[in-house]
């Protein structure tokens, strides 16, 4: 039975790195068994990861090929676990991991392409905006007096990220 900080802190990072081994925490089972069935749920855990990293990147998926992706994914995956308990979050430094990713040195617009898809994906999940206080088409601008336009407000949507 897990309890308390040290024990989710063996227990992830078993979950991360065989190296770590089967966390202290379990009990119940043969020294052997226990290590099969652990590496069962690493190996889902890691699998999970990498199908939401591409459900996240489908085109830097596509860019690459799948086999190429999936071997980054599962290096990334190892190096990078989630942050945050909601899973389409996760992969927010999967750009900064391709640049620094030897084998994607050749294609320097990969981290970019990843960045794109990571922006559009928290643009996506983002709550909607309550109350606007202009009309969002475009002829909105038109309609602005000149005398009045150096005390309008122009707001982001929350949805917006700026991407470099």
């Amino acid at each position: 039975m897990l309890g308390g900080v040290d024990a989710q802190t063996e227990f992830a990072a078993a979950l991360r790195s065989k190296a770590n081994g089967v966390p202290s925490c379990l009990k119940g089972a043969a020294q052997g068994r226990a290590e099969r069935r652990f590496a069962v749920y690493r190996n889902t855990v890691a699998a999970g990861l990498i199908e939401a990293l591409a459900a996240r990147f489908p085109v830097v998926e596509r860019l690459v090929g799948e086999d190429f992706f999936r071997a980054m994914a599962q290096a990334y995956v190892t190096q990078e676990p989630p942050r945050s308990p909601l899973l389409f979050r996760y992969g927010g430094s999967f750009a900064d991991f391709i640049a620094g990713f030897a084998p994607a040195a050749p294609l320097p617009y990969l981290r970019d392409m990843a960045r794109r898809e990571y922006a559009q994906g928290l643009a996506y999940h983002a709550p909607i905006a309550s109350r606007c206080r202009l009309p969002r088409s475009p002829p909105w601008i038109a309609a602005v007096s000149p005398t009045s336009g150096s005390s309008c407000t122009l707001r982001c949507s929350s949805s917006a990220r700026p991407i470099r």
